[in-house]
């Protein structure tokens, strides 16, 4: 698990996904002030609250 400082993570964010998406990382700290402020994971380890599904607003079309 490594830990890259924001700076970084801002010049290099499409390297540090694609190394989270491919597996290449199981996850990704990311620090400022060499202090730890948020972690990136892939989607699927996050998990969701049931229920919580986007809800349609009147005047939304359907997906098709």
């Amino acid at each position: 698990m490594p830990t890259v400082d924001i700076f970084e993570a801002k010049s290099s964010l499409s390297r540090l996904i694609e190394a989270v998406e491919s597996g290449a990382e199981t996850e990704i700290i990311i620090a400022r002030n060499d202090r730890p402020v948020a972690r990136l994971v892939p989607l699927s380890i996050v998990a969701r609250p049931p229920g919580r599904r986007r809800r349609r607003r009147s005047g939304d079309r359907p997906s098709a």
